[in-house]
């Protein structure tokens, strides 16, 4: 009877809830075949890897301001390097590193690396796409003299299949749905749970969701229940709130984690209630004796000082001991039984 809170049982609710998440909001997104292949030919260019293509050059010098005898010696130079060439076309290199005048590409056989549209100018650059693999160019005359271009390399253009990448692009629009479609949801969830707060039916029917049972809910969380939806501090908190016991209404939508919302209604309330005693009885029994043990001993113990301290008489008690502020010595056994 003194210690009543001790044997106290908290009030404690059976309800029902709802649970709106992301999985609530995929169950209702689909995305067909149409919409897949109408992104997909919308954005062909993302699932294309372009030609690429890598070319060498051998240049002449002659600026086209340069004087007709200048650009004729150059020209003959050019048809003269051009002819030595297309006699050993595997020398490619060689020729341009002994004959070219790049200064930037003789050095490397006149490699002029991969080759993107617009970094040269237009008659070298459509030289280099007009060829094969391997093909050498004629003679090409630009502003800054005449060149020889041999495409080294040609890598064609690969476009992925609609099959290989339907399921990724139908994962990217899911999400994009979902996205759109969950803020959607969250308001009619909120809303609703509200609005018509006799019951969860309602939203649990439009939204499809599912309307779950949980009992013995104390006004804190539980730790064995864990990070389960209905085990958070502030649904509970709305859960016990006056309206929800009283008058059976439904909680607010509560956010019990990122996009996660909860609703519940209180279907039986079970106030606090003090344990029987017989239930109790053997727990008291040995706390009241232990209680008692500890008054005993302690009494004991008194009673013993006081004789000594009487008597000056020291038997029982161990030598004496040098004790230091910063370390204390080990008890030997005989003291500690003692």
């Amino acid at each position: 009877d003194k210690n009543a809170q001790l044997f106290t049982i908290p009030e404690q609710v059976k309800a029902e809830y709802v649970v709106f998440d992301a999985a609530a909001v995929e169950a209702q997104v689909q995305v067909s075949d149409a919409e897949v292949s109408e992104y997909y030919n919308k954005n062909v260019k993302s699932y294309t890897t372009p030609e690429q293509r890598t070319a060498s050059h051998i240049l002449i010098n002659a600026p086209r301001d340069a004087k007709p005898a200048v650009q004729a010696a150059a020209k003959a130079k050019a048809e003269s390097v051009l002819a030595e060439v297309r006699k050993n076309p595997a020398n490619f290199a060689e020729i341009a590193k002994a004959q070219s005048q790049d200064q930037g590409s003789a050095p490397s056989g006149g490699d002029l690396g991969v080759v993107e549209k617009g970094a040269f100018v237009k008659p070298v650059e459509d030289a280099i796409y007009a060829p094969k693999e391997g093909e050498v160019s004629g003679l090409v005359q630009s502003e800054f003299g005449y060149h020889i271009i041999k495409l080294t390399s040609l890598t064609p253009s690969v476009q992925k299949p609609l099959a290989a990448v339907k399921d990724d692009i139908a994962a990217d629009l899911k999400k994009q749905k979902m996205s759109k479609r969950y803020s959607e949801m969250a308001e009619t969830f909120t809303n609703m749970v509200y609005e018509q707060s006799e019951s969860l039916k309602p939203v649990a029917d439009k939204l499809g969701l599912k309307i779950q049972t949980v009992d013995n809910l104390t006004r804190k969380p539980n730790p064995q229940l864990g990070d389960a939806p209905y085990n958070n501090e502030k649904f509970l908190a709305a859960l016990f709130g006056t309206d929800a016991v009283k008058n059976k209404r439904n909680t607010e939508a509560v956010e019990v984690s990122p996009s996660v919302l909860i609703s519940g209604r209180v279907v039986e309330f079970t106030p606090a209630t003090k344990r029987p005693l017989a239930e109790v009885d053997a727990m008291i029994r040995q706390r009241v004796t232990l209680e008692e043990a500890m008054r005993l001993a302690r009494a004991a113990g008194e009673q013993k000082l006081a004789a000594a301290k009487a008597s000056g008489d020291a038997s029982g008690f161990g030598g004496p001991k040098v004790v230091t502020p910063t370390a204390e010595p080990p008890m030997n056994t005989t003291a500690a039984a003692a």
